[in-house]
């Protein structure tokens, strides 16, 4: 049995693969995206419990995805990141 389902959109594939992951070990149902169109489709067909999405996709905004997918099925949780490559994280690096 699943604990949710989680739709994770990044255009980084390795990322968006890590999330699936790490979330699909700890019983989620994660669903994966590279474009936020084909995310959208999908929130049209089914309801996610948490949308997970990059700011920048490519051409796309993952912001606009988080403010379209508000009033969707069952309007989901949603949260936005952004990497930024040559940046050293926490710790330095």
């Amino acid at each position: 049995m699943h604990r949710g389902k989680i739709f994770v959109v990044d255009d980084l594939e390795d990322f968006r693969q890590l999330l699936e992951d790490v979330l699909s070990e700890q019983g989620y149902e994660v669903l994966s995206f590279e474009r936020a169109a084909d995310a959208l489709a999908a929130l049209q067909a089914q309801a996610p419990d948490l949308l997970i999405t990059d700011i920048r996709l490519g051409n796309e905004n993952g912001l606009g995805l988080v403010r379209s997918s508000q009033g969707q099925r069952g309007d989901p949780a949603a949260t936005g990141h952004h990497l930024h490559r040559g940046h050293p994280g926490p710790g330095g690096g």
